[in-house]
């Protein structure tokens, strides 16, 4: 939250744009908890800034095969951080589409 803090305090943020962790049969994850935890945090934080949900079933799957086809070495695809961080530019840009933003 911190982190987020010092950004805001430099750049405009218009909403937040948090992966809604599923199953596949739609059921809500394990991890569902520890997500609403920090939702929680930043409404309590940042209580005018709007949160969308957005399903984030796949966008891992996707991230991998985005590393596949980037020609990363094998040690590098195997990177937790890195698959995270392209699984989450994946639920932003399905957001920003969908929204036409």
């Amino acid at each position: 939250i911190e982190y987020i803090k010092k950004y805001i305090s430099t750049e405009q943020v218009e909403a937040f744009v948090i992966g809604d962790p599923k199953q596949m049969d739609g059921s809500d994850s394990d991890s569902k908890q520890h997500v609403k935890g920090f939702s929680t945090s930043l409404k309590k934080a940042f209580p005018t800034i709007p949160q969308h949900w957005v399903d984030e079933r796949f966008t891992s799957k996707m991230a991998h095969q985005t590393i596949m086809q980037s020609g990363l070495k094998k040690s590098d695809r195997r990177d937790k951080e890195r698959v995270d961080t392209i699984a989450a530019t994946i639920i932003l840009q399905y957001f920003m589409e969908s929204n036409r933003l």
